[in-house]
C-alpha cells in the first residue's frame, strides 16, 4: 500500500493503476459499473488535472475478508 500510495501522490497513473487487478469488475450500487480500463481511465483523467488537489494516506486495515473471488479490506472511513 506504501508504493501504491507514493505513486498516486506523486501523480503516476501506471503505478497507481498496479493495484488493480487486470480483471478487475466493480459496481458502485446506483452510480457506476467498470473495469480495469475504466478504472484506470479515469485515474488518468483525475491525476492529469492540475486544478484539483489530491492526497491519499496508507489506510489503516484491521482485518481482511478472502474467498476464492473476493478479497474485501475493513479500513478504516474515507477522510475528506
Amino acid at each position: 500500500m506504501a508504493v501504491l500510495t507514493a505513486a498516486f501522490n506523486a501523480r503516476e497513473v501506471a503505478g497507481s493503476c498496479d493495484l488493480f487487478a487486470p480483471d478487475l469488475l466493480y459496481s458502485i450500487q446506483d452510480i457506476a459499473n467498470g473495469t480495469h480500463e475504466t478504472m484506470c481511465g479515469n485515474l488518468t483523467r483525475m491525476l492529469g488535472r492540475s486544478d484539483i488537489r489530491l492526497h491519499y494516506a496508507v489506510p489503516a486495515i484491521h482485518e481482511m475478508a478472502v474467498t476464492p473471488s473476493v478479497l474485501m479490506p475493513a479500513i478504516d472511513a474515507l477522510r475528506g
